[in-house]
Parts: structure tokens; sequence; C-alpha cells
């Protein structure tokens, strides 16, 4: 149970640490009072960001700068409203955060709305208008208040007692300014002196031993001559002391070069421009960290009134810089005082001395190791040179044993060239090879094979090759070498090359060409004994019933007459096999030999198809049907009209052979098929498909054999097939088929199309078929009563062809090519049966089903499908159907299955 507590108390804090790690930013609106330029801004912006992040807190910060120098009260005022205005239509900030005098004062003074309603923090004010202030409960911040006695307490520390004087002016703030300084010296020892009393050619106050005397100048009554007495401190002044931030103050603090200028507030402290030597302050850093700590507790549900406003935290700070300028030693610094820009140097003058002489005894040390590196490394490379030597040489045995040489090639330069071994055993001169040189003399059968090699070697980066190829390289005999290629390129002095072995292999080769040699001779002896066995038994099998029945006929005179004409019908019957397989041996050598002769020309393919069809009907038995599928096109080819005709009338008669029902189909189509790198071209496909026994795979690959018998005890020489491939193949095409066993065969005649062996007389303008094919003697009705109409949804046009062979002239038929146009004519045709494939393109049968059954529960449904599975059958009936037939379809039971439903 503890366990199960202590992992639960787990759980529950890392899911907290991750909330707390995706927590929503703040939005902290932040009003600056001066330029965008301001020197010090990007150092404060920065430092307010890595406050937040001190204090966990994730904000997004958006900066207005009031550049109150370049305007009046009124005016910033009124830039502070337009900018609030804005900031209401958006988003509103949680809180607001004010940086300097100016900012605060004008952002207050605005009373806009939205202050009412946001707590607003500010930072680095010298002198708050406590007046406008008391109109909002909602502001705190951290007051930077002026320390006159101190800063001049610094003044007497550093300088001495003397004439100290601070701008004023007559602006408001300037005005608040005068009042604070008279206020913080009275009652001290710090004596208050005229305003310009330097100037105004009254009697100075006289400077005694134990006295400073603070004297306002009023920047606005300077003119001329005193403005350049002041500015190049020609007025007895020990200092001057900058008391706010404006251009009157920028100015003195600039191009003040007669005495060093010191300042009661932090803006312009620190930097270059400004040349401020020093005074009591606080640091800016240390005034961010403060205010945003307050600023996150805010953020994080404590009130503001908790916080009142309170005096920031003052340090003594003095600039390195300006005392170099102004001669006052390092000594003469109180240790509790800051001294800002000091360089590391100076700073921590023993710890660098200590680290500059500990990074010469670094470099000395790591000299010294690299030398002993070096020295080691030196002796190692020797080592390894000379045990790499004594291998190339072991190597070099080796390859010269085995006739085996090193070789490469240059591709940027096309220059081949081999190791010192290949010249001295094949007694050629040394030399590099010129590309086009070497590919001269490769033998020329060879070349593209080496091209294509070295072309995809180089497209690839590299990768493991070999290439057996004839050449000569003394302009001799060619000879058969083996060139193998290292698996990547590699690169010598910024030049590609490609590096490998090669080994001459001319005895290999003879050998080899011996050993095929003997294995045809083999394979010759082997078919001759096999087809003269075969060519025996063949012929005499017909010889044998030819002499038995005319001895019979010669021999016995009492035969009937019916028995004489039976034994003259076998006699004749035997006599057309044995001239029919005299004809095949005849022709397959006529092939061989190449004497067949071919008549070729132009020749309609649809006249000639139409031909075979005819010729054929009668020959095909009444229990089949023979069907005949042409596109209704004028279409002619290059080609031998009486070779074509034998080649299409040998793949019926095998269809005949091996088919006992069903249909026998013949057609031609013109499409369009893939080819290899050239994209599609188009092909003359003529085919004949049967619903015979089928082809196994394993035999498909051999059936063009030459006396290969599928049934052994099935008539015939096994010559039919082999004729027709040859045949084709001398007609520039090729034959495919395609088989299963049980289900029957298509032989597929391909003849591509080129624009010089083809023409159409007459383009078509869709491939629609003309599809008869019932035999005459297959009855049709043909009354003139009204027909029921069947809707077939079917979309393999010789599927359609066989249903409407079967069924037309009883009813009427009108066919969907898919699932969506079967619901539609459904729904405009009101079918008397439907007759429905269960895959088809788009939507199947099953779902066309399942929604005209919604729609029309009476309605027989016949599902029909190449699939006979019993999931095809259980998705069938959920969806609706009336009954199931599977491919392929006898017509008979067709007739049987629709006449039993539409009785």
């Amino acid at each position: 149970m503890q366990l199960l507590k202590k992992s639960f108390v787990c759980l529950f804090t890392v899911i907290l640490l991750f909330g707390c790690g995706h927590a929503p930013a703040y939005k902290i609106l932040l009003i600056q009072s001066y330029e965008k330029d301001y020197s010090l801004y990007p150092h404060i912006n920065k430092k307010i960001k890595k406050a937040f992040k001190k204090n966990n807190t994730n904000v997004e910060i958006t900066t207005f700068y009031l550049d109150c120098n370049q305007y009046q009260a009124q005016q910033e005022v009124d830039r502070i409203n337009v900018f609030l205005d804005s900031v209401q239509q958006h988003t509103a900030p949680d809180l607001i955060l004010v940086n300097d005098d100016q900012a605060t004062y004008s952002l207050l003074e605005s009373n806009h709305p939205i202050l009412r309603t946001l707590p607003i923090v500010f930072f680095g004010v010298n002198y708050p208008n406590w007046r406008v202030l008391s109109r909002y409960n909602n502001v705190t911040g951290k007051w930077d208040k002026p320390d006159f006695i101190a800063t001049i307490r610094m003044i007497e520390k550093l300088l001495g007692k003397g004439y100290v004087s601070y701008p004023l002016d007559g602006s408001y703030l300037g005005k608040v300014v005068d009042k604070e300084a008279r206020g913080q010296i009275a009652g001290t020892d710090i004596v208050m002196g005229r305003t310009n009393q330097m100037l105004d050619g009254g009697e100075p106050t006289p400077v005694t031993p134990d006295s400073t005397i603070l004297i306002p100048v009023n920047i606005h009554q300077l003119q001329g001559a005193d403005m350049l007495l002041y500015l190049n401190g020609m007025m007895q002044d020990k200092a001057t002391i900058l008391t706010k931030r404006d251009y009157s103050s920028l100015l003195i603090s600039q191009m003040q070069s007669g005495y060093p200028v010191f300042t009661t507030i932090n803006e312009g402290f620190g930097s270059s421009v400004n040349r401020i030597l020093g005074g009591y302050i606080t640091p800016i850093d240390e005034s961010i960290d403060e205010t945003i700590a307050v600023v996150c507790r805010i953020l994080k549900g404590e009130s503001v009134y908790k916080f009142p406003v309170t005096e920031s935290a003052k340090k003594h700070m003095v600039d390195w810089n300006m005392l170099r300028k102004w001669n006052i030693k390092e000594s003469a610094i109180p240790k509790e005082w800051i001294i800002v820009n000091e360089p590391f140097a100076d700073k921590y003058k023993i710890f660098f001395i200590i680290g500059v002489v500990s990074f010469i005894l670094l470099i000395a040390f790591i000299i010294s190791y690299i030398t002993y590196l070096w020295k080691t490394e030196r002796a190692r490379k020797l080592a390894v040179q000379a045990d790499l030597r004594r291998e190339q040489e072991f190597l070099s045995m080796a390859l010269k044993s085995g006739n085996i040489y090193i070789w490469k090639y240059d591709i940027d330069h096309n220059i081949l060239w081999f190791d010192n071994d290949f010249y001295e055993t094949q007694g050629i001169v040394k030399r590099k090879y010129d590309g086009r040189f070497f590919r001269s003399n490769i033998y020329p059968d060879d070349i593209k094979n080496v091209e294509f090699i070295l072309k995809k070697y180089i497209e690839n980066g590299g990768y493991r090759a070999t290439s057996r190829f004839r050449v000569r390289f003394n302009g001799g005999e060619y000879y058969w070498w083996e060139f193998r290629l290292y698996p990547s390129m590699v690169t010598i002095d910024q030049t590609n090359i490609i590096m490998g072995l090669c080994l001459n292999i001319q005895d290999f080769k003879e050998r080899e060409e011996e050993l095929i040699e003997a294995r045809d001779l083999a394979e010759r002896a082997e078919l001759k004994e096999s087809f003269l066995a075969n060519m025996s038994h063949e012929i005499r099998t017909p010889l044998n019933s030819i002499v038995g029945f005319s001895n019979l006929l010669a021999e016995d005179g009492e035969l009937s007459d019916t028995e004489k004409k039976n034994f003259v019908d076998i006699i004749n019957k035997n006599c057309k096999t044995l001239l029919k397989l005299i004809n095949d041996i005849l022709e397959i050598s006529r092939l061989e030999s190449d004497n067949m002769s071919f008549s070729m020309g132009y020749c309609n393919i649809n006249t000639v198809m139409k031909e075979i069809h005819e010729s054929n009907a009668l020959l095909i038995p009444e229990n089949i049907i023979f069907i005949k599928e042409f596109p209704d096109i004028e279409f002619e080819i290059y080609t031998d009209p009486l070779r074509l005709t034998q080649v299409i009338v040998n793949l019926l008669n095998n269809a005949v052979k091996f088919t006992e029902k069903g249909y026998i189909m013949i057609g031609y189509m013109v499409c369009y098929v893939s080819g290899k790198g050239d994209g599609n071209h188009k092909e003359l496909q003529i085919y004949v498909e049967d619903t015979g026994r089928g082809i196994a795979k394993e035999e498909q690959k051999i059936i063009f054999s030459r006396f290969y018998k599928q049934d052994e005890f099935a008539q015939g020489t096994g010559l039919g097939l082999p004729i027709c491939n040859v045949i084709v193949h001398k007609l520039n095409g090729y034959i495919t088929v395609d088989s299963e066993v049980g289900k029957g065969s298509r032989f597929t005649v391909h003849f591509p199309l080129t624009n010089d062996n083809y023409r159409f007389m007459k383009e078509p303008d869709a491939y629609e078929s003309q599809q008869d094919g019932l035999p005459d003697s297959i009855a049709r009705n043909d009354s003139p009563q009204i027909k029921q109409t069947i809707l077939i949804a079917e979309d393999y046009d010789s599927n359609y062809l066989l249903v409407k062979t079967t069924l037309s002239g009883q009813y009427n038929l009108i066919r969907a090519l898919n699932g969506e146009e079967a619901v539609k004519m459904a729904r405009e045709n009101k079918p008397a049966l439907i007759l429905m494939d269960i895959k088809m393109d788009g939507m199947d049968g099953i779902e066309a089903t399942r929604i005209i059954r919604s729609e029309m529960p009476d309605i027989p449904i016949i599902m029909q499908t190449a699939h006979a599975f019993e999931y095809d059958r259980k998705a069938s009936r959920e969806a609706g159907c009336t009954d199931f037939i599977v491919k392929p379809i006898l017509p008979s039971h067709l007739k049987e299955m629709i006449e039993k439903y539409l009785k």
C-alpha cells in the first residue's frame, strides 16, 4: 500500500512538472522613457528577460519606447493614450512595467481606462510624482531616490572640497531636482550658492577648506561664451553633477572636458559616450532583479497592495576609464566601492599573470608532447612502410602466379593504366592508354556492355561489379579478359580514380565453349533419339489402322456394306492423321532450315478473323459455344495472312482438343501496353480463349518446346505450339499464355505496332464489340410476345457476351458496367430479374445489391462470381441476393436458374 502511495505521488509530481513546463506565457507591456537606440536598452531588455527566467516565469514582452526627449509633456501623454488604445483593441496585458521618470509620469498622467484594471510596476524613478501616484491604488515600484549628499562626499573624497555645480532647467522635472538638492543639503556643511553665480558678475561665495559650495547652473540662461566657459571647466568648479537624463544633461556629459562629471541617477553611467566618473546610485542589474521579483509574485497571484513603493539600494560606483582620464589612483578608491569597465588584466592582475605563465607552460608542454608524438609516429610509419613493401612483394607474387593484375582508370582525363607486372608478362611496352584508343581495341560486340557498366558505376558512385569482354592490347588477336571493379571510387590528387583487378580468362572461355558444345551435342543426340522414338510411335499408330483395315477389306469378302463403309472411314481418318504428322515434320524442318517462305503484305485483320471464325464454326462440337469478339474498326497490318491464319487455326484446334464444355472464343483488340524505357506502346493482341482443362503453372514454361505433349495419350506430335511460336516470331511477334487448371486457357498473339506495319482505314470512336457467336443449331425464341427485361451487371465484355449469347432472343437484355450504373438502371427500368457480378470497378455487386434490395424487396437478384468462396456466398446472402452462380457459367444451368425465378 505504501509503495502504491509513493508511486502515485511520484506520478503526480511528474505530471505537475510537465504541466508547469508548458504553462501559458504572461503578457507584459514594457514602457521605456527614451529612444529605442539608447545604448543601455539592449542590456536592460536582456537583463529583464533573464530575471523572469531566473524566477521561473514564462512571459511575452511587448516594448513601447516613449522617446521623451523628442516631445513635450502633453505630447508624451497623447502618445501613451494612442498606444494604449491600440493595446486595448487586442489582447490586454497581464501587467504594465515602466522604466524611468518620464515614462512613469506620462503613463499615469494619461488616466487611460485600462490603467485601472491592470497592476503597474515602475523602476528607475528618481523623482516620483506623488500627486499623480495618489490617484492609483494598483501601482507600486522601486524609488531610485537621488542622494546629493553621498555623491558630493564622493567628490570630496576623490577631488577635495570646492565648487560643485549641477545643471537645471525651467521644466517641471528641473524644478523638482532643484528643490530636492536644496532640501537634502539644508543643515549640512555644504553651502548652496546662487544660480549661475560664477557667471552673473556677483561676488562668489568664498571657498573654505571645510566647505563645498553647490552651485545650480540654469542651462537655458547660458548663452555664447558663458556656455563655452561652463563646458570647458573655466568656472573654478571641482566637478558637475548630473541629476536627470535629457538633451541638456547629455550635452554636458558628452562635451564636458574641464572637470569630472558625477551623477545621482544610473542612466548613462558606464557608457564611454557619456564620460561619467561616478556616483552614489542604484546598479541597474540590481534594480531590475528587485523589481522583477516583485512582478513575478504579483503575476502568480499576490495582490499589488501588498507591495508599497520602496527605495532601491545604492552603491558607490566609479568608471575605471574615467579614473585613468583624471589621473586618479585606484588606491584612492575604498574597497567597498564598485569599479566598472575595469579590464580583466587590471582587475585580476595576479590571476592574469598566473594565467599567462600557465598558458606559456601549457604551450611548451604541448609542443614537447607533439614533438614526442611526431617522433613516435614517424618511427611507426617507417615500420609500417617496411611491412607494406614486404606485403606488396608477396601480393605481387600471388597476383603474378594467378595472372591477376591491378588497373586504374582516371575518369576526369579518360586514361587507363596497369601495374608493372602486367606489361612485363604481356610483353608490352609500359604506357598509359587513352580511353578512346582502349575502346577501339575492344571487340565491337562487347563495347556496349562495357560502356553500360562503366556509366552505371560512375552514376552510382561506385559498386562491386565484374565485366567480361574481349580486347587486344598489342594489336594482335582478341582475348577474353575479366575486369573487376573496386566497390567505390577513390580520389588521388583531386582526381577521381576507379581501381580494380583484371585477369586473362581466355583458357577458361575456351574450356567453357568446349563444354557448351559437348552439352549441345548430347542434347541434340538425346532429342534425336527422343524424336525418332516418338515419330516411330506416332507413324506406326495410324499405319497400323490403315494396314489392318485395308487387309480386312481385301481378304474378307463377307463384310456388310455398313462394315465396309465404317472401315473406309477409319482408314481415311488415319490417313488424314498421318498426313498431318508428315506436314508438321516438314513444317518444323523448313522453319529450322529457314526455308519457309513468307508472303508479306497489308491485310485487313477483321476480314482474316471473320474468315477464320466462319471456316471453323462447323468444326466446333455442338455442346461448345463458339464466340467472337471483334472491334468495329477498319484496320490493316503488314503480315503474312496465310501464316497468321495457320497460327490461329492451330490454337483453335488445341482448344477444341482439350475443351469438353463451356465456350471457345476468338477475338482481337488494339491496346496500349507498358514498355521498358520508351513508356507505353500500341499493340495488336489476337487471342483464343477456352473453358477447357487448363495448363499447370510449371507446364506453361515448356508447352512451346518441341515434342512436348500435355497428354501423352492424346493424338498428336507435340509440334503444333512450337510451330506457332516460330511463325509468330518470324512475323515479329510473340505468344503468351494465361491458364488455370480446371478453368481454361487463353493464348494471346502479340504484334507490337509501329508506324511502318499497320494503318487504320477508319479510326474507331470506341472499341464496341461485335458479339455474336451462338451456332445456328442453337434454337432462339423469336416469338412476338413481350419479352421480360433482365439487367446484367457485368464489366468484362467476354462474360457479358456469353450471357447475351445464351439469353439473346428470349429476353430483353440491358447492361450495367458497374454497381452505380446497376442501381440507376434498376430504378429506371424495373427489370424482372438482375444478374449481378460480385466484383466490379467502383461500387461492387454486394453494395449495389444492398441498395437495390432496400428499394425493391421482391426482384430476384442472382449473384455471379469467379471465386466460389464461402465468405462470398455469406456476403451475398447478407446483401439480399436471391441465388448464387459460380463462373464458368454453363448456359444450360444459367437458363434453368433464370426460368425458375421468372416463372
